[in-house]
């Protein structure tokens, strides 16, 4: 205004001659392109410093800018100084400074428009950051909450076991790949596009260390994107295994348990309680230990299976699948417990049957005995001596039968009948014994009653032998006498007595030739040669015809 004032000061234009631009325009024009200097420096030189969420230093830069421009377009002084200077030039033609003074006005309006228009166009930068910068950031954290989503997802548990929840989580996994590949793909592309115009745009004001925080967001979120894409292909072929498993597994499970109660059907309507063949039900029982011994192998390597595959944390599929596995596991020691006591009871009924058949041979042997020795008829015995022996064995033989043994075979038979091991042959065997005694018994018992008979008759005749043997004796002695020397008188009575004792042992002789005879009828044949030998020894009748005579001759012919 000074400057102005005294430019048009009529005393100052009559004063000089010719016209020159007064000096303190000249500083004007240099203070006024200074500032415009630095304005445009300030444009230039200044960088933005924000962070995400925190907008209060682009708010302010906009507001300095904003502010800056005001002053700028309210400097009036700019119209003044340079219409001033264009009349000064245009009222001199010719002049020295002129083209000095020109070449200034040339840069000071070329400073001012481009200084302008830098404002403009860094107002309207921040403008237009000013609304795209929250919603690229807004987008960022929308994208970065769904990749931390999805990626807790498929970070989460394997539901192992379960195939409902398993085909669940590829269905999830699928819809995490398809967001991936269409519908957020789009956003991603739509982000990396905004963020690289904003960057490509703020590169200019904007602090390096904003732009590295754009980038680096950016970058992240790229990375996490491709990251997520491999993740979630990875979990879905990992759960496709799984599922895969699992479907093995209960199907494995589902098997078993069809298995073991098929073999527990199978192993109670065999009925091997009703089984008499021993060897028969051990086979059968080998085949069950073996079967379950096998099923055994077989759970060990499930739940090793299950072990295996199962995550840390317990699920209510796993606990079930576990829980059945267990249930599989109780049931197949229950049948191993049958199958043991079964072939625990096997091996001890074995037992008792051959003891049993030990015992039953010994009892046949000793009731074969009995019965050869009852075969030895007593009319094989030749005296009374020989058939006391008979009857002091047989009797021996009967006072020494193993009563003992005979108890314990029948509590033997009773128990393996109870059992109903061989229960008709050890019935029949049992029935066979008991019924051979009693008939055996029986004729023992007659032939007790025989033999003694026997003996009585054999002793009897052994003392009628004797006996006629000893009559024989004393009528030898008496004709001793009668050759001695007796008179005739006396000799005659003697005579008729040895006549009459003869006679009585005639009558003994013939009694005991009965008795040959019905040896013989007895079929005691040597009996009967000892007995006839005896007789023919004790020959009467000879005796009588040829000696007797004799006797009394040589008695009645003495001188």
């Amino acid at each position: 205004e000074e400057i102005s004032a005294h430019h048009h000061s009529p005393d100052e234009k009559d004063a000089q001659s010719p016209i020159r631009p007064q000096p303190k325009l000249l500083d004007a024009i240099d203070v006024l392109d200074s500032w415009l200097s630095k304005a445009k420096n300030l444009v230039l030189n200044h960088r933005l410093d924000f962070s995400a969420g925190n907008y209060d230093a682009l708010e302010e830069n906009l507001k300095q800018f904003r502010d800056l421009e005001k002053d700028m377009l309210e400097k009036d002084n700019y119209n003044y100084i340079t219409n001033s200077v264009q009349e000064l030039l245009n009222s001199t033609p010719v002049a020295p400074w002129k083209s000095s003074i020109e070449k200034k006005l040339q840069n000071l309006k070329e400073n001012w428009i481009e200084t302008n228009s830098m404002l403009k166009s860094r107002i309207e930068k921040l403008e237009k950051l000013q609304q795209t910068l929250p919603q690229l950031y807004d987008d960022l954290s929308q994208l970065s909450n769904w990749l931390r989503d999805a990626n807790a997802f498929l970070n989460s548990d394997i539901a192992f076991g379960d195939t409902n929840a398993l085909e669940t989580q590829i269905q999830q996994c699928n819809s995490v790949l398809s967001n991936c590949e269409q519908t957020y793909k789009n956003n991603l592309n739509s982000v990396n596009k905004k963020g690289n115009e904003i960057i490509a745009e703020i590169d200019s004001f904007v602090s390096e260390e904003c732009k590295k925080q754009l980038e680096s967001r950016l970058r992240e979120l790229n990375s996490n994107w491709n990251g997520l894409q491999q993740t979630a292909k990875h979990r879905r072929q990992l759960l496709e295994e799984t599922l895969r498993k699992s479907e093995d597994i209960a199907e494995v499970i589902r098997e078993m348990e069809s298995s073991i109660i098929s073999i527990e059907r199978e192993f109670d309507e065999i009925g091997i309680a009703s089984m008499s063949d021993l060897k028969a039900q051990e086979s059968v029982l080998r085949t069950f230990a073996d079967k379950i011994k096998f099923k055994g192998k077989q759970i060990e390597e499930l739940k090793s299976v299950i072990r295996i595959n199962s995550s840390q944390k317990s699920s209510s599929s796993l606990a079930d699948m576990n829980q059945r596995v267990a249930l599989i596991e109780g049931n197949l020691k229950t049948l191993r417990d049958k199958v043991e006591d079964a072939l625990r009871v096997n091996k001890q009924n074995a037992v008792k049957y051959r003891e049993f058949n030990h015992l039953l041979n010994l009892e046949k042997d000793w009731l074969d005995k009995l019965e050869r020795k009852m075969k030895r008829s007593p009319q094989s015995a030749a005296d009374a001596e020989e058939i006391s022996d008979s009857l002091d064995d047989l009797e021996n033989f009967l006072r020494h039968r193993p009563v003992d043994r005979c108890e314990r075979l029948k509590a033997l038979g009773d128990e393996l009948i109870a059992a109903t091991v061989f229960a008709d042959t050890v019935k029949q065997n049992l029935e066979f014994i008991t019924n051979r005694w009693l008939n055996l018994s029986r004729q023992a018992k007659s032939m007790q009653n025989e033999l003694e008979a026997t003996m009585s008759e054999a002793q009897q005749c052994e003392r009628q032998v004797l006996s006629v043997h000893s009559g024989l004796n004393q009528i030898d002695s008496k004709v001793q006498v009668l050759l001695d020397g007796v008179e005739e008188p006396e000799a005659s009575k003697e005579m008729e007595q040895i006549e009459v004792e003869y006679k009585n042992q005639e009558e003994a002789l013939n009694a005991l030739r009965s008795c040959v005879e019905r040896y013989r009828l007895q079929e005691r044949h040597e009996a009967a040669s000892r007995l006839e030998e005896q007789l023919k020894l004790l020959n009467v009748s000879e005796y009588r015809e040829t000696f007797l005579p004799s006797l009394l001759a040589h008695i009645f012919c003495k001188p």
